[in-house]
C-alpha cells in the first residue's frame, strides 16, 4: 500500500529504523569509531549498564537506586536531562522522553503514562522498553493498559505485550486487522468495544477517522486522541506536534521547517480534502474538553501558565488544528 506522509515528504538517502536508537550513558561518546562500531560499543555498554542497575535494585531497593534511573540516559534535546521517566505532574502523570530517530535526525518521541483510578497505568505510545524503565514503571504501580493510538506508532506494542501479559493491549480502529500478529485485546475509538474497557471512564477519546492518503483513498493516522479527566490532560500523536525552534540540532530544525511549511498544508489541503466538516466537528469535541495541559508524541509538555509565548492550551491546540498555525514548542 502506497503511504503519503511526512517520511515520504522527506526522503533522504538511507532509510532507517525510525526508532533506530540505543541509549547511552551520560558522558559517552563515539571515541573516534565507526558507526557501526560505536553501536556495538553503545549497545554493550549499556547492557552491561542495565546489568549493574538491576543488581543496584536487588541489592539495595531504595530510593537511593530509583533516584539513580532518574538521570541516567544520554541527554538529547529530546530528553534534557537524560531521564529515564519524567514527573510531570505529581503521582498522576510521567512521560518516557526518547530520540525518536528517523534517517539520522532526532524527531523526538513521548510516551505517556498516567496513574489510573485503581493505582495501574496508562501507557499510550510505548517506546522501547529497556529493563531501566520496566523497574522505574513498576516501581509506580501494575501496566494495566497498553495504548497504540494510530497506524504509525506501533512498533514496540509486541513487546510491551509480551513483558505485560496481564495488561490490556488496545489498539486504534483497523490497527488490529493490519497488524494481525499482534495481540491486542481490543480497539478503541469507536462503536460498542469502548464498552469493555473500564478505564475510559476515565477518559474522553475523539477518533480521527476523516483523513485519507490522497493517491489511494485509505486511511491514514487513524489516530484517537485521549482526553484524561483526572489530570486534565490531551494525549495527541501526530495530528499535532510543537517542535522546539532553539537549542536543538540543526537537522532536528530542518525537520520542523518541512513539517510546518510542507506537511502541515499537505495534511489540510489534500488529505482533508472533502471530509473537512468531519475535521471540524472532532477538533471542536477535542476543544470542548476541560484540559489544562497537552501531552504531544513530537514536541514539548504543554501546561496552563508555562511557556510557550503564554498561551492558553486551547488556543495553541486552536491555531494548529484550525488555522494551520505551526506551533513551537519551548524546552525548559
Amino acid at each position: 500500500m502506497l503511504r503519503i506522509g511526512p517520511c515520504a515528504l522527506f526522503p533522504m538517502p538511507v532509510r532507517l529504523s525510525s526508532h533506530n536508537f540505543t541509549p547511552r550513558l551520560r558522558g559517552q561518546s563515539n571515541n573516534g569509531r565507526s558507526g557501526t562500531q560505536a553501536n556495538i560499543c553503545r549497545t554493550n555498554r549499556f547492557a552491561h549498564f542495565n546489568k549493574s542497575r538491576s543488581a543496584a535494585f536487588r541489592s539495595f531497593g531504595s530510593s537511593a537506586a530509583r533516584t539513580a534511573l532518574k538521570a541516567s540516559l544520554e541527554e538529547t534535546w529530546s530528553n534534557p536531562n537524560g531521564d529515564v521517566l519524567t514527573e510531570l505532574l505529581p503521582g498522576s502523570l510521567w512521560a518516557a522522553q526518547r530520540p525518536f530517530v528517523w534517517n539520522g535526525i532526532d524527531v523526538g518521541g513521548k510516551m505517556g503514562v498516567v496513574r489510573l483510578a485503581d493505582g495501574g497505568l496508562w501507557v499510550h505510545s510505548p517506546v522501547e522498553l529497556d529493563e531501566a524503565l520496566k523497574q522505574e514503571l513498576e516501581s509506580l504501580g501494575p501496566v494495566r493498559c497498553i495504548v497504540s493510538p494510530n497506524f504509525e506508532h506501533v512498533k514496540y506494542a509486541a513487546q510491551w505485550i509480551d513483558a505485560f501479559p496481564e495488561a490490556a493491549a488496545y489498539a486504534c480502529p483497523g490497527l488490529a486487522a493490519m497488524k494481525p500478529d499482534i495481540s491486542f485485546t481490543n480497539t478503541v475509538g469507536e462503536g460498542e468495544a469502548e464498552t469493555d474497557a473500564a478505564w475510559l471512564g476515565e477518559f474522553e477519546v475523539a477518533f480521527f477517522n476523516c483523513e485519507r492518503n490522497p493517491f489511494t483513498g485509505k486511511s491514514f493516522f487513524n489516530e484517537v486522541v485521549f482526553f484524561h479527566k483526572p489530570t486534565r490532560t490531551v494525549f495527541v500523536t501526530d495530528v499535532f506536534w510543537n517542535y522546539p525552534a532553539e537549542a536543538v540540532p540543526l537537522q532536528t530544525l530542518a525537520w520542523k521547517q518541512g513539517m510546518d511549511k510542507v506537511y502541515l498544508p499537505f495534511y489540510r489541503n489534500l488529505m482533508l480534502r472533502g471530509r473537512q466538516l468531519e475535521y471540524r466537528s472532532l477538533v471542536d469535541k477535542v476543544l470542548d474538553w476541560n484540559f489544562d495541559h497537552i501531552l504531544p508524541c513530537h514536541g514539548t509538555f504543554i501546561t496552563t501558565g508555562s511557556s510557550d509565548g503564554g498561551k492558553d492550551p486551547h488556543e495553541i491546540l486552536s491555531q494548529h488544528l484550525l488555522q494551520g498555525k505551526p506551533q513551537t514548542g519551548v524546552l525548559t
